[in-house]
């Protein structure tokens, strides 16, 4: 007999109502499949190996690599993206998984030996990409009164620009002073006029943490 089937170790479930996402974190090919074609498909791969796929549904799921065998080393995979991730920091589509628990610390965003503590995280990962692109711009989203550009300290070639509702920005003048890199905002985010005042040709690092968590 063959090597035997499972589930990617990137492969997560989302249900609503009667129908099930079978998503691949890595690749973001996604399945819909109702809960009792799941749970069939979940039979019938404990059944099922590589050397002989005669389902028709296993080897479409086969194909789009959210089944694999059970010896697969998916870690080459991830490695490569992450690479990829670290030498072309820019983001060309951006798919937000949210949940009401993040501890920033999924091995997808966060591999092992990058940080330490998901506040160095965050830090440094900021600081990582600033370093690395001299003439970023940096867009915090609900900026509140967050001393960050100050723990920061970019350098003059970086563009700056903090968001948050007209009465917020307000009172955050009365704290800190806007430069010729620095920008304060007065804008919900949800609006898009802020949109044209943020450079396009350049790479962005995005800050929103302070929002995410009320969408």
């Amino acid at each position: 007999m063959g090597k035997g089937l499972m589930f990617s170790r990137f492969v997560h479930f989302f249900e609503k109502n009667e129908i099930v996402a079978i998503f691949h974190a890595l690749s973001r090919e996604v399945v819909f499949v109702d809960k009792p074609t799941l749970s069939d498909i979940r039979t019938r791969l404990s059944l099922a190996s590589i050397s002989n796929v005669n389902d028709e549904a296993i080897a479409y799921l086969v194909e789009k690599e959210l089944v694999v065998p059970v010896d697969a080393n998916e870690d080459t995979s991830l490695k490569s993206i992450q690479d990829s991730i670290l030498q072309h920091p820019c983001i060309d589509t951006l798919y937000l998984l949210l949940t009401n628990n993040c501890n920033f610390a999924c091995s997808y965003c966060f591999f092992e030996g990058s940080y330490n503590s998901p506040k160095e995280k965050i830090i440094n990962m900021k600081e990582d990409f600033i370093t690395k692109n001299k003439n970023a711009v940096v867009v915090h989203l609900g900026c509140g009164l967050d001393a960050r550009i100050t723990r920061v300290q970019p350098p003059s070639t970086v563009a700056w620009f903090d968001i948050d509702y007209p009465e917020v920005i307000s009172l955050r003048k009365e704290f800190y002073s806007e430069t010729n890199e620095y920008s304060m905002i007065e804008s919900s985010i949800t609006a898009s006029d802020w949109l044209e005042i943020i450079p396009a040709d350049r790479p962005a690092f995005i800050i929103a943490e302070g929002v995410l968590e009320y969408l």
